[in-house]
């Protein structure tokens, strides 16, 4: 149903050899704990994890006054709870949470329409399956997994905490978990060949404009051009796609699988944005207030998306079409 082009994954993954993370990029995607003890960190990590996803209508001002949205908004509320409100985070609580609560925790000091996130009371229902699991002995545990391979940490992770880590069958909520344990330092990796890279629309959509994954039935091509709903296989399709081309890519790079995700999420969120990527701005220079991509790459931003030399979509109108599948799902 999907070919990976691995010629183009073999460009984008160049492409990215010649870009560079920003230095402090950890700090917009891994929630800031103020505190060297490692298991307040593991219980605000899951908190984020357990329900990044479907985040498009999570807005509002971050702990400095800016703007934000989405999984950084979420990022940054954890890091405020952390500081300011740190019994909020514990287990004891979030085993208990309504998803009023959530609501409330969320909102911090926004503007409540203006700061949403679609169906709480399910994922006040995640937390709270999640939180019943956590035990201060299984949080000792948990400070060793890194001394196992990456195989053997996400069927730890499916195999504790349950459906919301368990049923994804490409483990994206585990990927990001993993991603904020060795960002945020509890955890050392230094083989990522196992890691799993953490597929969410943004990426999909990335994937498919720039001609890394490759849609082959007409149906499916028009499906995705006219966002009609899509069927839960087109989506295991696509997505395990996109694993495979997110790999290829990373193996021309010169970064590791979860650095080259990262990159891609970054460009994807920002310059290959759902209705009006950069490349199809009418004005020559993309100039949008919203765009963070400085927060993870530095290389300057000369107005255009970051893949304009190497991406189809660049100049075809019919690739930009493309957008992620239209179905309901709470694993990304």
């Amino acid at each position: 149903m999907f070919e990976v082009k691995q010629a183009q994954c073999q460009r984008l993954g160049e492409l990215l050899s010649n870009l560079e993370l920003a230095e402090d990029f950890r700090e917009h995607i891994t929630p800031e704990i103020p505190t060297d003890e490692p298991k307040k960190r593991i219980l605000a990590y899951l908190f984020v994890s357990s329900i990044c996803h479907q985040l498009q209508s999570l807005k509002g001002r971050g702990m400095n006054g800016q703007e934000l949205r989405g999984f950084n908004y979420l990022c940054d509320r954890v890091s405020a709870l952390a500081r300011q409100n740190p019994e909020e985070l514990d287990a004891e609580n979030l085993a208990n949470i309504t998803a009023k609560r959530l609501q409330e925790l969320l909102l911090g000091s926004g503007v409540a329409e203006h700061t949403t996130i679609l169906d709480a009371e399910r994922r006040a229902r995640i937390l709270r399956d999640i939180y019943s699991k956590v035990s201060p002995k299984l949080l000792e545990e948990m400070l060793e997994w890194d001394s196992f391979p990456l195989r053997e940490i996400y069927a730890k992770i499916a195999n504790n905490f349950g459906y919301a880590y368990s049923k994804d069958p490409f483990y994206k909520k585990a990927s990001i978990f993993i991603q904020m344990m060795v960002l945020g330092g509890v955890w050392h990796i230094e083989d990522f060949n196992g890691f799993i890279p953490a597929v969410d629309y943004h990426k999909q959509r990335l994937l498919l404009r720039n001609c890394c994954v490759v849609p082959l039935p007409p149906n499916v091509q028009k499906l995705l051009r006219e966002a009609e709903l899509a069927s839960p296989e087109i989506e295991y399709q696509l997505r395990g796609a996109c694993v495979d081309a997110i790999r290829v890519i990373a193996n021309y790079s010169t970064k590791n699988v979860m650095e080259a995700s990262i990159m891609l999420w970054a460009i994807g969120r920002n310059c290959c944005t759902k209705h009006q990527p950069v490349c199809a701005l009418e004005d020559v220079v993309c100039s949008r207030d919203s765009c963070d991509l400085s927060n993870y790459i530095t290389n300057e931003c000369l107005g255009e998306c970051l893949l304009a030399s190497i991406c189809p979509a660049s100049e075809a109108e019919a690739l930009r079409a493309y957008k992620e599948p239209n179905i309901a799902t709470e694993f990304y």
